[in-house]
Parts: structure tokens; sequence; C-alpha cells
């Protein structure tokens, strides 16, 4: 039994891959605060069950602790389809991601766009619900019982309303149709009996009516000795009367159900041709759709109704008529309502679907379980149909030990709780309802290897985190990453650095919505090889293979994969997964695995501890190749590891190359250290926050981008937060590409080349993406400075030589900074430089011809300057704009080692051009300079006492020699020589190329002492050099 110090550390839990999942889903803080009350509730009880010893075990009891507290998504598998409880009619992910686009960002709710002012916030919806119904005029309000409200408060207020007895309903949630009749203002006139009514009970009251009403029974029927009174007597009656009828549908259908074989139900259309003038239905119960209710009839009694004051009380907001609009577009093509609306779908199941779905369960259920499948009934629900079932099938459990309510309490505290019914103490499951694209499946049929290995994956049934498999011996992987749109993040995780793209879409379901963003981030990260499996073809019929292989068509036009092969295939039939995995062979034997000559580097997607190996992390080797006792860098901590030993393709191995799925086992790190999202490489890896690149945006992202844009930032695991920096006016349109930068919220590690995806933060769909250009530790003070543009657009070519060659036409080429984004070797660049003529001046490469006209430049400047301003010390550094900076001062010191110019006290002047001092001034210079040569020169009071001269008198000579060049006066008692502040300077500039900086780090590096330290600090602060964040400091611009 496991005693409490064998509790893991919440830290080191919550890095654990098996809680991937729920921290994604629910946040890490929320996940934290669930492991530390557990954790307290053992320690108070003083007893650790044996699950609390390991990650693994924790998964369960805290996603169920979440799942309670917050809307969550169940199964509804209680045999009752629209559920009210929960949540009724199912949108379909296609209707509601071209609804997100609308609701995200501003829309013509209640705008007029053809008149260009105020318009009718119901118009749209309206039009639409006149054309399937055949009404005159319509409206929308929040759900059907304020729609009956509505009109009856509008025509019968203060007045009488006949209602069948038999048609006094009261439905969940304590609806009662005499109380909502009470509070709209009317009176209740009760008429025939609970079993039957007549036209004439009727008639007998008509002087007495405002309105007629007839009432949908909802959740009861009556049968047997029973009566009454249809729609089109009621509308008779009314029209004699000269008052309006009303029908109430309760729940309500634009399509005759019994073409799909399913009970009929009345329609508003039907009603409305027997006479009725104004019937009332819900927008989330048959009619598939979200909560509202809809009041369709009559123009001139709809005009009435929207002129009530209670119609803008109950009005619809725009997310309701927004998805109602959606919804009824489905209807306009009645003969695909079965693929594009999820309850049709779900009541159209088949019976031998169903008994899939229950033998896939069945086998998942422990041996220790009596399991059976049951033929059963399910209800359609929420008051349609009540004396109506639809054949369903039952997946039935029990257990000698546990009682099904237990079993119940369980299901219901799973990750996705399981909504069961409750029978002879037994658990039923009806079979309706399930989320499988077949992807999962197809990879178990190709390697024998199930995926889906977190607990949640398979109880759900769809993919939640990346999975892995390989055949042939390793010589093919397969990265099952995930299809549903919520998990997009391990999406982009697990394609990165693949080099063939399997798409696999399911022959029922047809494209997905979400796959026309996963085909645009594999474009984005630079696939280009790939093929197309459509599979669960033993579901369909031949004519909707071909439709499918139609939408396939469509959907991959004008992209990598418009030539790919697409396969038929049924992971039930292994004959059809032949000819996919012939191809599959073909490819990986083309495929060349010669060695990569840059730095290794591995983004990590897993770690885990091996009892007595120890710390283990997988990834795809991005470039380069590792071997056994290499030594690596860790990114963030720029920790190093050695390698102890390499799986490669799951195979063990002594080295690993670029393209392998691996797992190294390091030491110099723990479990604790390593996370998601974190890095191996064979070179030190800077940490950047600013990233330029060329940045795609997507045809089909909604809008314009705009300068400090907020995005998802992704590159292979790592994920970030950031703003896109646009280095030009305006924005940038859809299907177009600029070089922008990328400023991070937290520091990242790229290198050139390396693929970004981009995703709007607001929108939450796939903005872009394109290859990194050039990545900096330090913002950039003047993004759009025309010299930075050339720059980044001669990093932006395609190879180091085409790069070289527009740098040099540029100017002075940083050949340190060249070999760092190309991950170049110093050789390398030597023989890239040879078919130029160029000039290495301090660590430059400078086009001859370029430096003569430089050095030119310099020279007729300073002759200008001193012609006309003959007492002038000279020109300071920063004088000389037309010079790169990265070159200037490089420039200026080569030539004063040259001899061509001087240096003196910081500016430059011709040797033959010497300004004149006053005499006082020229004595105090012979005596003071060689005594301030120092990175750390005297205070004025020490040179007073080492020249036993008064203090005084030496402030008033140095003022008067800085106000000429000769010296700085950076604190009230300190005066610096040029040439010691530069380089002085230079430092700090080495220093915060790393990262920030502190003072004692300042120090340390240059051994001037803190209270001078802190002088130049705050000198070169004022200057805008440096700033100060907290305790340490960082490097604004280049020169001081």
């Amino acid at each position: 039994m496991p005693d409490l110090r064998d509790l893991p550390a919440v830290d080191l839990l919550l890095k654990a891959s098996e809680m991937t999942a729920l921290v994604d889903t629910h946040g890490i803080q929320a996940v934290r605060d669930q492991i530390r009350a557990l954790q307290s509730e053992m320690r108070r009880a003083r007893s650790v069950p044996g699950w609390a010893t390991d990650a693994s075990g924790y998964v369960e009891p805290v996603a169920a602790s979440l799942n309670t507290s917050r809307y969550t998504p169940v199964f509804n598998m209680t045999g009752t389809v629209i559920h009210t409880n929960l949540g009724r009619a199912l949108l379909s992910e296609s209707l509601w991601q071209e609804v997100q686009a609308l609701v995200t960002r501003p829309m013509n709710l209640e705008y007029n766009l053809a008149e260009g002012r105020r318009g009718d916030r119901d118009a749209i919806v309206e039009a639409r619900i006149c054309r399937l119904t055949g009404c005159e005029a319509a409206t929308i309000v929040n759900n059907n019982a304020a729609a009956l409200m509505l009109c009856l408060n509008t025509f019968a207020q203060g007045k009488k309303v006949p209602v069948s007895r038999g048609e006094l309903i009261e439905i969940g949630g304590s609806f009662r149709l005499p109380e909502l009749m009470a509070r709209s203002g009317c009176e209740l006139l009760e008429v025939g009996t609970t079993n039957r009514t007549h036209t004439k009970d009727f008639a007998e009251v008509l002087d007495q009516a405002a309105m007629l009403l007839k009432v949908h029974p909802s959740n009861f029927y009556i049968s047997g000795f029973a009566q009454e009174v249809v729609a089109a007597e009621l509308a008779e009656l009314a029209q004699q009367a000269d008052i309006p009828s009303c029908v109430d549908l309760g729940s309500g259908t634009l399509v005759d159900l019994t073409r799909w074989g399913l009970p009929a139900e009345p329609t508003p259309q039907s009603v409305l041709k027997d006479g009725i003038d104004l019937v009332t239905f819900s927008g989330d119960k048959l009619l598939g759709g979200v909560q509202a209710g809809i009041i369709a009839g009559k123009k001139s009694l709809l005009a009435q109704i929207k002129r009530n004051p209670m119609k803008r009380a109950m009005r619809a907001d725009k997310i309701t008529l927004a998805v109602l609009d959606a919804t009824l577009k489905l209807y306009e093509q009645p003969e695909e309502l079965p693929q594009h609306l999820p309850l049709l779908k779900t009541l159209t199941t088949s019976l031998d679907e169903l008994r899939e779905r229950g033998d896939a369960l069945r086998q998942a259920v422990p041996k220790d379980w009596h399991t059976e499948l049951i033929d059963s009934a399910a209800q359609i629900g929420s008051g349609a149909l009540p004396d109506k079932t639809i054949k369903s099938l039952s997946l039935v459990l029990s257990h000698p030990d546990q009682s099904a309510e237990q079993t119940a309490i369980t299901l219901r505290r799973l990750p996705t709780p399981v909504i069961c019914r409750v029978a002879e103490d037994k658990v039923w499951l009806d079979l309706h309802g399930h989320v499988d694209h077949g992807k999962t499946s197809l990879v178990r049929a190709l390697s024998g290897v199930d995926t889906d290995r977190l607990e949640q994956e398979k109880l759900r049934g769809l993919t939640i985190d990346l999975g892995f498999a390989y055949i042939d011996n390793g010589s093919i992987g397969f990265v099952d990453v995930p299809g549903h749109a919520k998990f997009i993040h391990n999406m982009v995780a697990g394609v990165a650095s693949q080099q063939f793209a399997l798409l696999v879409i399911a022959a029922d379901d047809g494209p997905m919505p979400q796959t026309r963003e996963h085909l645009d981030i594999l474009r984005l990260i630079g696939l280009r090889g790939g093929a197309i499996a459509i599979t669960k073809s033993d579901r369909v019929d031949a004519q909707r293979i071909k439709i499918c292989q139609a939408e396939v068509a469509e959907l991959v036009t004008n992209t990598f994969l418009e030539s790919a092969p697409v396969i038929i295939t049924s992971a039930e039939d292994p004959q059809s997964i032949k000819p996919l995995l012939a191809h599959l062979r073909s490819e990986a034997a083309e495929y060349d695995k010669t060695i990569d000559q840059k730095p290794f580097r591995m983004a990590i997607d897993r770690a885990f501890s091996i009892k007595g190996a120890g710390l283990v992390v997988t990834g795809t080797v991005h470039a380069g190749t590792v071997g056994v006792d290499d030594t690596l860098f860790h990114f963030p901590s720029g920790a190093t590891v050695r390698v102890r030993s390499i799986h490669a393709q799951d195979q063990p191995a002594e080295k690993a190359v670029c393209g392998d799925r691996c797992a190294l086992n390091i030491s110099g790190l723990g479990l604790q250290d390593v996370a998601r999202g974190h890095w191996l490489d064979g070179a030190e890896m800077p940490a950047q926050r600013e990233v330029a690149i060329k940045l795609n945006v997507l045809e089909t992202f909604p809008r314009a981008v705009a300068h400090w844009t907020p995005v998802h930032i992704y590159n292979a695991t790592t994920h970030v937060t950031g703003r896109i920096a646009l280095l030009s006016p305006g924005k940038i349109a859809p299907g177009r590409s600029e070089i922008v930068e990328i400023v991070c919220d937290e520091p990242l590690t790229v290198r050139h080349g390396d693929q970004l995806v981009v995703r709007d933060q607001s929108l939450d769909v796939t903005l872009g993406g394109g290859a990194v250009v050039y990545a900096s530790s330090q913002p950039s003070l003047r993004r759009r400075n025309p010299e930075r543009l050339k720059l980044l657009q001669a990093f932006a070519l395609q190879t180091p030589q085409q790069s070289l060659e527009q740098l040099l036409k540029i100017g002075p080429v940083d050949l340190k900074e060249f070999i760092d984004v190309w991950h170049l070797q110093a050789d390398e660049v030597d023989t890239l430089l040879n078919p130029h003529e160029v000039l290495k001046v301090a660590g430059m490469a400078v086009a001859k011809e370029l430096l003569g006209h430089y050095q030119q430049q310099l020279l007729q400047q300073i002759t200008l300057h001193q012609n006309e301003f003959a007492s002038s010390p000279g020109l300071k550094e920063n004088a000389f704009t037309q010079i790169p900076g990265l070159l200037r001062q490089r420039l200026l010191n080569a030539m004063v080692q040259a001899q061509v110019i001087k240096n003196v006290g910081g500016y430059f002047r011709l040797p033959d051009k010497e300004t004149s001092l006053p005499a006082d001034l020229q004595q105090a210079w012979a005596k003071f300079e060689q005594r301030l040569d120092h990175l750390q020169p005297p205070s004025t009071g020490d040179l007073a006492k080492q020249t036993d001269t008064p203090q005084t008198q030496i402030e008033k000579d140095l003022k008067g020699l800085a106000k000429r060049g000769y010296v700085v006066h950076v604190a009230v008692h300190r005066f610096y020589l040029p040439r010691q502040l530069q380089a002085v300077a230079e430092q700090i500039r080495q220093l915060a190329a790393a990262k920030p900086f502190s003072v004692k780090e300042f120090r340390d590096k240059t051994g001037i002492g803190r209270n001078v330290a802190i002088e130049v600090l705050e000198y070169f602060d004022g200057r805008g050099f440096t700033r100060r964040q907290g305790n340490e400091r960082i490097v604004l611009k280049a020169d001081y």
C-alpha cells in the first residue's frame, strides 16, 4: 500500500503526457487545482490509493471533477434522441464554422445593406421561412413558449381563447398552458372533454372568442375512444367569426419525415395550407437547429405581432438568427438533409451500423462484465411524436459486484460523461450517435496498432492527441493526428516535419469542415507529396462513393494533392487496404535519407520516465543526425544533455536522421524539466521574441490582416501567442504574401526556413503561415526602415548564394550573422564569397566597389564640414547616416588605423585639420587624457587628489572639454573618454545578445565597480541605448 511519500509532485503530473488533453481542454490552473484537491483529501485521510502514484490514475477523477462544474460534451445514450436536458438537436460542425465567421465580428443583423439604413432584424430569416413554408410573413423570438405567449397577448389580451380540454398540456420545466395564457393577459375557455372534443364545442363559444387555438399534445397522446378538432375545421370556424386561428406545433419540421421511413409529423406548411392564420414551432427540436420560437402566417397579423412591445423583450440574438438561417438553408436541398443535418442523420442510422458500434463497444468492455446487444426502441423526444418510436439497439451492461446505479454514476464521471438509462438493475446504452471519421480505424488496419492511446480517445471514439504506428520494420511510420477542430493545435504538432501526407476522408461523411483547414496547414508547413484514402466504403453505396470522390477532387484542386492517387478502402476489408499499402511502400522506397549536414534539431512531443532507464523524449528529427553519446542543447533551459540510447522508427538504433520518428533516452535533465514544445539541438539555441516570416495569407481567411493582429504561432510542437507587425502601410488581403514580423509574447526558438503556422486568436481559424526569414532576441526599433526591409527580402531568397549576392548589393554583410541564419560553416561562406570581389573588414564582407564608395563619402563629408566650420572638433560617428550602421564604426576605425582620418575624443577629422583649444583646456587635456583612458575612469574627486588640483577647477575644465567632444559627462562627478564609452557599449551589446542582463552581470563582465556601473547604465538608459525592465536591462538600438 503506497504512503504519502509516494504522491508525485503536482507539476510533474501536469507535465505528463496523460494530462495533455485535460490541460488543453480545461486549462492548466483548473487541472492543477483538482490534482491538489485530490491529494489534499488523501493527506487528510492519511491514505493513498494505488492509482494515485501514477499520472494515468489521475485522469479519470480529475476529468470527473472538472466536468461536473462546467458545460461539457456528453454521450447521449438514453434512448431519447432529442433530449431537452442534453441540449436537444445537435448542430453540424460545418454549420457552426459558417456561423462562427459571422458572430465573431460585426454583421448586418439589423441593417439594410441595399438601402444603407436600419432594417428588420428578422428579415433575412423571414424570407427563408416564407420560401420554405409558403407563409406570407414570419418572425423569430427566443423559444416557442414565447412565440405562443406573444400571439395570445397581441390578439386576445383581456379576452377569451377556447382550447380543447385534451390539449391543456403541462411539459417539462413547469410549462403549463393555463398559466402561460394567464400571463399573456387572456382568459382560458375550456371546451370539450379530456378524450373527445368536437367542432361544435368551439362553435358554441365562438361569440366569446378572440382567437382559436390548437395545441400539439407534446409528451403524451390519447388513444382509444378519442376525438379531436383538426386544423382545417378550426380554420373554417375562425374565418366565420373573423378572428385569428393559431396552431402551436410544439416541435415542428419542414419536411415529410416519412420519405426516410420515420413517423409522420405535421409541418407548418401543411397547417397553413389547411387555412390556419398563424403557426408556432421550435427551432431546436425536429427542425434540428437552435433554440428559437418561430411564428409564421398572414402578413397583416405578423405586422401586429411585430408592433407588440413584448416582441422586443423576446427577440432573438444574432447567434440564434445566424444558426437558424444556416439550418433553414439546409432545407432548401431536402434530398441532402440526412448528410448535413445531424438530427436526421442520427434518426436514419441503420440497425446494421448500430450493431457495428455495439460490437466494437462490447469488445472494449472488460471480461468480468456481462454484455448483450438487445433490440430496443428510441424516442424522438422533446414533445415530437410522443406515440411513436424508432427501432434501435442497446448495449446492456451488468456486473455481479456493482449495481446498475453505481455503474451509471461511474459513467457520468468519465472525461466525456455517458448518460445512460437504468432498468431492471442493468445499464442500457442506446447506440444512436457516434463520432469517428475512420482515420484511427484505418491506421489500425494498416499497422495493427491502435493509435488512440489515451483512455479518453478510446471512450470518445475520436483522436485527441498524437498516435504513432509503424510497419515494415519501421521503414514506414504513421502519425495519427486529431481530426476534430477542437484539437487543431495537436494536429499541427503531429504534421510538422512529416514528409508524406495521407488524407483520410470517410465515405459516408465526405470532407469535414476542418479538412480544408488541415489541408491548408499541410501546405503551409511545406508538404509536397501525399495520397488520399476514402474509408468506410463498406457503409455506403457506389453512388455515394462517386459523390465523395467528386467532393474530394473539388477539395484538393490547386493544392499539392491535386494529382495524388485516391484509394477506396474499408478497415473491415483487408483486401481494400493492399493497394494503399503498395502505394505507401513505393513512396517509401523513393524517399531520400541522405544525411543532412545541418545541426541536429528535434521538437519534443512527448516525455516520460522508464524505470531503470530514466528520461525518454520523443519527436521527429527536423534536421541533421544524432548518435549515441552525442551532446545536445535543450531549449528553453539551455542545459546540455547526453544521448544514452536511441530508438528510430520504433527500432533500436545507433543514430537517427532527418525525418525519423525517434525516442532519445537522455541524461542531464529530469522529467519535470521537459515538456511538449521544447527542443533538442546540436548547437546552442537563442531565445527569440521577434521572427520575420514570408506570411502567406490563406485565400479562405475571411478578412484582411491588419497590423498588430493577435495570433497563435505554431512551430512543430511549439505553441506561443503573439502579434503580427506589418512592415508596410495598409493590410494584407487574403491570398497575398508579404514579409511580416511576429512579435511573440514568450520566447521561442526557430531557424531560417522553419515553416510556421499562424492562427487568428479571435476567429480561432488558420490565418496563414510561412517560412522563417530572420529572427532576433531584441525588439526592432525601426521595423519599416527601408534598409531593414531590403535585408529581410534578401534573407527570404531561396538559397544562400542568392541571398549573399543580394546582400552584397545592399551594403556590408555581417558574416557571423549570415553563417548563423543559413546554418553554414565558415569554409562554405568563403566558397560563396569566391566569385565576388569583396573585402573583409572586422567580420564584415563588403563589395570592394561599395567599400571605396563609402570611404569617399566619409572623406568628402569630413572635408566639407571642416572647410565650413574651421573651429569644429570634427564629426561624431552618428553624423555619417549614409553609411549602414553595421559598417560605420568599423570603417571609421579602419580609416583611423590607416591614418586617413583621426579620432580625437570621439570626433573624426582630417589629420591636417587640427582644431585649436584655448590654452587652459590644452593644459587640462594633456593632464587628464591618460588618467581618463580606462573602462572605469576616476571621479573628479579622485582626479583632484591625484593632481593636487581643486575639484571645482577640474570639473570646469572637463565640462569645457565635453562641449568640444573630447570627453563625455556621464554622471555628476564622472567623465569618460568617448572611445572608452564605445568599448563599454560594445560589451553591453555582447552581454544583451543572449538575454536581458543585470547590474551584477554587467559588473562581472566589465570589471567596473557597482556604483560606477549603475552610473554608466543610467547614462545609457537616458540616451535610449538601454532600457531597464525590473532588475534587468535590454538593448534598444545599435548605437548609443
